[in-house]
């Protein structure tokens, strides 16, 4: 409530003027006068604009700079660790397709063998310590395959090599139902439209080899 309140989303009376006894549970009345204390203690300011973690105060453009250096620290570093922590550290659970996407179409379009790999072990690794939910990742899949004409204009092979991702994402069990999203992946190898849950892309690439 101080947050939305801080952001005008709330009026400061929805805590200053609080219902009648009669309406208000004890618990309701003690989160009220938790609320007021907080609004009007000065030293509280830089926490509460913080509330909801540390991306609240930035914009989508600035998550995705994050994102994408932190994929490049990756690719140097190869710390799969250090780039979990840096995942978590962005506290943007709901941003998390991104890093899918981000990881994705950098190791299509601007890396190789080595990259791919890296590529999979960090979204394995980000599902298995329950950073990365199954939500986000089929998310993040779906923005692949609505972009790769996108990607293919940079890489040819690129509908190729995302089907290859999309079949070892799959193996793993971190995408679902697992017969649609195969059959997304054989679509993107005969250059077809590849839609997945509503999400269509186009591919061109009819080349067969690993990444």
């Amino acid at each position: 409530m101080t947050r939305a309140i801080a952001d005008e989303v709330l009026p400061p009376a929805f805590v200053v003027s609080p219902p009648p006894e009669t309406r208000t549970t004890a618990a309701q009345t003690s989160v009220l006068t938790q609320a007021r204390a907080l609004l009007t203690a000065s030293h509280f300011g830089d926490k509460r604009r913080n509330v909801w973690g540390a991306a609240a105060d930035g914009s989508v453009a600035d998550l995705k700079r994050e994102i994408s250096a932190l994929w490049q620290e990756y690719v140097v570093s190869g710390e799969i660790s250090e780039a979990v922590h840096c995942v978590r550290c962005l506290e943007a659970p709901s941003y998390h397709h991104e890093v899918v996407k981000r990881a994705v179409s950098s190791s299509i379009v601007d890396g190789g063998p080595r990259e791919f790999e890296l590529c999979l072990q960090l979204t394995r690794e980000l599902a298995d310590v329950d950073v990365l939910t199954p939500e986000q990742v089929s998310l993040g899949c779906t923005r692949l395959v609505e972009s790769v004409a996108d990607l293919q204009l940079d890489y040819p092979r690129a509908p190729e090599l995302l089907a290859q991702y999309l079949d070892r994402i799959v193996e793993l069990r971190l995408l679902t139902p697992a017969d649609e999203w195969r059959d997304a992946a054989a679509r993107l190898r005969k250059g077809e439209a590849a839609g997945v849950g509503g999400a269509d892309g186009a591919g061109g690439a009819n080349g067969t080899g690993g990444a």
